[in-house]
């Protein structure tokens, strides 16, 4: 007998014993995100659709989140130039994949870049 108390094969026997049964692996997700021409689909790996862009800048909204550490962030269908923090679409949608590829990181700082007259060339 072995250690669990079931009968030992006999010598020279080829019959294997049954495997334990064990839970069936989840199925890995698949991110199929090709596009025409077997290219890598841009709205895949943003998370938005040109659609959802489109749609969102057709709209004419813009749109204020508050947050404790950036303060306010206008969500706007183009920058407009205003003394504010803004973001577009696309852009929001890029910082979010941009995370995604450093699992746990976040965002620490959302600062407004103003061009200089020594940033601005002649």
């Amino acid at each position: 007998m072995d250690l669990f108390g079931h009968p030992l094969p006999e010598a020279g026997s080829k019959k294997l014993a049954p495997a334990a049964a064990s839970k069936p692996s989840p199925p890995a997700p698949s991110l199929d995100v090709k596009g025409p021409n077997s290219e890598v689909s841009l709205a895949a790996l943003r998370g938005l659709t040109d659609e959802d862009i489109a749609s969102f800048k057709a709209l004419g909204a813009e749109v204020c989140f508050a947050s404790e550490t950036y303060g306010e962030v206008w969500l706007v269908p183009a920058y407009t130039g205003q003394a504010r923090k803004e973001l577009t679409p696309e852009h929001a949608a890029t910082l979010v994949r941009v995370l995604s590829a450093f699992p746990g990181s976040r965002v620490m700082s959302f600062e407004k870049h103003t061009a200089s007259a020594e940033d601005v060339s002649p």
